[in-house]
């Protein structure tokens, strides 16, 4: 395996295990490692990219640490890695081949994930590989403690930036304000859901950042907070406020220059569709045939 700062484990910029932005992070090892134990594995997936079986991907994915942080690695059958593995183990390399035939004779494609349903011993794992277990495992805990309540989704783009920091996004609920929130959390903890006017989210107050102890860095499309121990940034999107926290943290000025540059790209959409709209048959019929012979010359 390589060492130090060459290593080429690296995080998978957002995807968890079914990759999805905004799930829990997995992480990604590159081609050029050492898989871990294929008898270990808790699942595998495979794509069929053209008709030479063994030049099909395969999709191997483990559960390491005891958060059960997943590790991927995408592969060629063919792979020597792979094969390197199987040639010992040949009853797994039995399994795998009655697998990958039947997925490829399959029309219906019901049979592409292999469970196996093992996990990696902490034993198991490369060293090179454990401060990365380690540092997902914390996302993981973070998440899942201000999560508890169901109050937070991740799902608006959360993902792992270029500085591995885990970019969390929010919507403006998960935010308490002081000057207004108090009579926000009467209303939530005395009112029934469906009695609740469409200003008040049911969602939990998640973050108290004070305006002054815990300004937020502001730019033009957002405002975060880092929280460097944790390596975790939380992002809360200028479409994802109201009036309220703008004027709580002190960034009008921003925040109009969005709303400004925001309304000349409706303005500017809207003008292309209409002159889109107001070509001539003749014109749409050129642009017809100039696209079709981009697209399959």
């Amino acid at each position: 395996m390589k060492g130090g700062n060459c290593m080429a484990i690296k995080y998978f910029l957002g995807e968890g295990r079914d990759g999805v932005s905004g799930e829990i992070p997995g992480i990604f090892i590159d081609q050029e490692e050492a898989l871990l134990p294929v008898n270990k594995l808790y699942e595998a997936k495979i794509s069929f990219l053209s008709d030479t079986i063994e030049e099909s991907k395969i999709v191997l994915i483990w559960w390491v640490g005891k958060e059960e942080i997943f590790v991927k690695a995408g592969c060629r059958l063919n792979d020597e890695r792979l094969k390197g593995q199987l040639k010992e183990n040949a009853e797994l390399a039995e399994k795998l081949i009655k697998w990958v035939v039947e997925c490829k004779s399959s029309l219906t494609r019901k049979k592409e994930e292999l469970c196996i349903n093992e996990k990696v011993p902490e034993a198991d794992i490369f060293e090179e590989l454990k401060p990365y277990v380690t540092q997902v495992e914390k996302w993981k805990k973070f998440i899942s403690a201000v999560n508890k309540n169901g109050g937070l989704n991740p799902r608006y783009g959360s993902r792992i930036g270029d500085d591995d920091f885990y970019n969390l996004v929010i919507h403006r609920d998960a935010l308490f304000i002081p000057e207004v929130d108090n009579y926000r959390r009467f209303l939530l903890d005395n009112i029934p859901d469906e009695e609740l006017d469409a200003e008040f989210s049911v969602f939990p107050t998640l973050f108290r950042f004070n305006s002054k102890k815990h300004p937020p860095r502001v730019d033009e499309k957002s405002i975060s907070w880092e929280l460097p121990k944790k390596k975790v940034r939380i992002i809360l999107p200028h479409h994802f406020t109201t009036k309220e926290v703008v004027a709580y943290y002190g960034y009008e000025e921003m925040y109009q220059k969005f709303l400004k540059d925001r309304e000349a790209t409706r303005i500017a959409d809207s003008e292309r569709s209409k002159a889109w709209s107001e070509i001539s048959e003749a014109e749409k019929k050129e642009s017809k045939e100039k696209l079709r012979k981009i697209l399959l010359s």
